[in-house]
């Protein structure tokens, strides 16, 4: 149990501001940096009425890998698992197990200069083949981002 508390000291801190997505959400325009894996994970549940039937929908951790192969370019991997439940008046499981795998990238095309955005571009893809049985389609699913950022100010706003 000792040597557990220790494992924080063993750590390597980054010395760069890292920004991170939200795995299946929102893209950012940052890209990781050369030669670094970065992992990001999250949940989602989402709750809908359709019908008068009840429903649920849960990402099970879902994960972004992303890996820097040049200062501007990224390549990124996104695994979702989904549990789909309705309640008419029991509840069942209508889908259940793993998405299909998205593979893709992100290419920086821009840094903030004044007025003008920091602009990246992200391409991907979902595997059809590579996902359960419930979520498996007969086709690739492309997808197509822009992801612009910009900053109003450089003084710091705070809330209390």
């Amino acid at each position: 149990m000792f040597l557990l508390c220790l494992v924080p000291f063993a750590g390597i801190g980054q010395e760069n501001k890292m920004e991170t997505d939200r795995p299946g959400q929102t893209v950012s325009p940052s890209t990781v940096l050369k030669n670094h894996l970065q992992v990001e994970a999250g949940f989602r549940k989402a709750h809908n009425i359709q019908d008068g039937n009840l429903q649920n929908v849960f990402l099970y951790p879902s994960a972004l890998v992303k890996y820097g192969v040049t200062k501007s370019l990224e390549l990124r991997v996104l695994i979702e698992s989904e549990a789909d439940y309705e309640y008419h008046p029991q509840k069942h499981v209508t889908a259940k197990g793993l998405q299909p795998i998205t593979i893709g990238f992100k290419y920086n095309l821009s840094d903030e200069k004044g007025i003008l955005p920091k602009t990246s571009f992200a391409g991907s893809a979902a595997i059809p083949k590579w996902a359960s049985p419930d979520f498996q389609s007969d086709f690739v699913a492309p997808a197509v981002q822009l992801a612009m950022e910009n900053s109003i100010s450089e003084k710091k706003i705070s809330c209390v």
